[in-house]
């Protein structure tokens, strides 16, 4: 498989979640200061109170080349604090490597049973989230639920599809079409 090259970036950002530490335990356990924290019980900019303490680092950010190897390098650092991490996921908290993966065009990438071992044993999990069509396609997505959610339009306004499928069907058969697919 590829690994992720030109025209393929990526961040990843390591997440926790705890129910009673604070987030300046979390960093002073960890060795580094976050990019983004908040505490359980405070109260968000939309009035919300959250009850778990949430701090975030990014740790690469617009990498290129093999994402693999650079989760190989986070965890071998992240190893020095297993105890913190296992006593962290023994209490109720969660610990997570965030990737943003973005595409222009298809890529796939191996990670090795060596890496998933090491992040299960640091009760670390991983989220991928994938972003992009190819940039080059330049699509403009248009609205295709009518107002009241009852009835899905087609190309032409007021036609009806038979479900979200035929929909999704539909739109996916138009960006082939566009794109010399078919």
């Amino acid at each position: 498989m590829n690994s992720v090259s030109k025209g393929h970036t990526f961040d990843v950002s390591l997440r926790l979640w705890h129910p009673t530490m604070t987030a300046s335990e979390i960093s002073r356990n960890l060795g580094i200061e976050p990019t983004t924290q908040r505490d359980a019980d405070s109260i968000t900019n939309l009035g919300y109170t959250k009850d778990m303490t949430y701090w975030t680092r990014r740790v690469v950010e617009s990498g290129t080349g093999n994402l693999p190897h650079s989760l190989v390098r986070i965890t071998e650092e992240l190893k020095r604090r297993g105890p913190f991490l296992t006593e962290m996921a023994a209490t109720g908290g969660r610990i997570e490597l965030y990737i943003g993966l973005f595409l222009d065009g298809n890529v796939g990438e191996l990670f090795p049973a060596s890496l998933l071992g090491v992040l299960g044993e640091l009760h670390i999990d991983l989220a991928i989230d994938i972003y992009g069509l190819p940039l080059s396609w330049n699509l403009t997505l248009e609205p295709t639920l009518c107002g009241d959610n009852s009835a899905l339009t087609g190309p032409r306004r007021g036609q009806r599809r038979g479900s979200v499928t035929q929909n999704w069907t539909f739109w996916a058969e138009r960006i082939v079409r566009r794109h010399g697919g078919g």
